[in-house]
């Protein structure tokens, strides 16, 4: 096992950890965070009691995809680093965790330009950033190599 290996194995694993670091954010909220305050112009506080509970409610089933979503994914660096059977179950990976972590980016681009709140954008990038990295890293290695 090569050090390129290992190094793959760690920055998707990296990758996943960052979305499921945003799960427990979402999933341990009292309140919609400041980004959104900002990006909707109103202070928790000043929103309905019923709307309160549904946003609380949409915080949730989000952030419990997210862990859903995180969970599998470090299952399946797990599965294609552990059990390396070829080039075609990383790109599975790679297709995967492009799909779990673009859209969350494109999402919070598209507030950003909208509202000119806060959005966490670097965050959702350096996700990408690293399951990219590891792709590349793991398509050089020993293991992985074309």
């Amino acid at each position: 096992m090569d050090v390129l290996f290992v190094a793959a194995a760690a920055s998707y694993a990296l990758g996943f950890l960052l979305l499921l670091g945003f799960a427990l954010a979402y999933l341990g909220r009292t309140e919609f965070m400041p980004y959104h305050s900002v990006a909707v112009g109103v202070a928790w506080t000043d929103i309905d009691a019923r709307m309160r509970l549904l946003i609380l409610a949409l915080l949730r089933v989000i952030g419990s995809a997210w862990l859903v979503l995180a969970v599998t994914g470090l299952f399946a660096v797990y599965v294609v680093f552990k059990h390396a059977t070829g080039f075609w179950p990383l790109i599975g990976l790679q297709i995967f965790a492009l799909s779990v972590s673009l859209p969350p980016l494109l999402v919070a681009f598209h507030v950003k330009r909208k509202s000119s709140a806060p959005t966490p954008t670097g965050s959702a990038a350096a996700a990408i950033l690293l399951c990219l990295l590891g792709f590349v890293l793991a398509i050089t290695s020993e293991e992985f190599a074309l």
